[in-house]
């Protein structure tokens, strides 16, 4: 009689991980995208995120809130395209912010700062119950050239 309770505790607990969406999204990685001047070097910055789902079954994740920065420039459009996106089960999806102008920021073999913050609301498509946030200090080094050298990311 104990087997089979503690068998069908066990089977019932994995189940309700398998239907259950808290904790099923997760931030993966700092992305980041660069524009290139016409002799090569960087001149404006996109600073993203991606997530990875660990559902079985889709999920949908919206971005309430994104605010990026690098260098003390700021990215000069906050409207998006697709602030919704959906993810297949055991997918990794991502985002970025707008591209950051550099032009006027001197970066030949320096390393800048930046930051990433976003608030997310995610759950089964057309049902977003849970939410985290994403706050990141973002340190990228630049070489003679104006290319990236180096990136790192640590939580604020």
């Amino acid at each position: 009689m104990f087997a089979a309770t503690a068998t069908g505790l066990l089977r019932f607990s994995e189940w309700q991980s398998r239907v259950t969406v808290k904790h099923k999204l997760a931030f993966s990685r700092v992305r980041l995208r660069k524009a290139l001047s016409d002799n090569n070097a960087v001149s404006a910055l996109s600073l993203g995120f991606d997530l990875q789902s660990a559902a079985e079954f889709p999920l949908q994740f919206e971005i309430k809130r994104l605010e990026t920065q690098f260098a003390n420039q700021y990215p000069p459009k906050k409207d998006y395209e697709q602030p919704v996106i959906m993810l297949r089960p055991n997918q990794e999806g991502w985002f970025n912010d707008h591209f950051i102008s550099l032009e006027k920021v001197d970066l030949k073999g320096k390393t800048a700062e930046g930051t990433i913050s976003a608030q997310i609301r995610y759950g089964r498509p057309g049902n977003l119950t849970q939410e985290f946030e994403i706050k990141k200090r973002i340190y990228i080094k630049f070489n003679a050239e104006v290319d990236i050298a180096a990136i790192e990311w640590h939580d604020i």
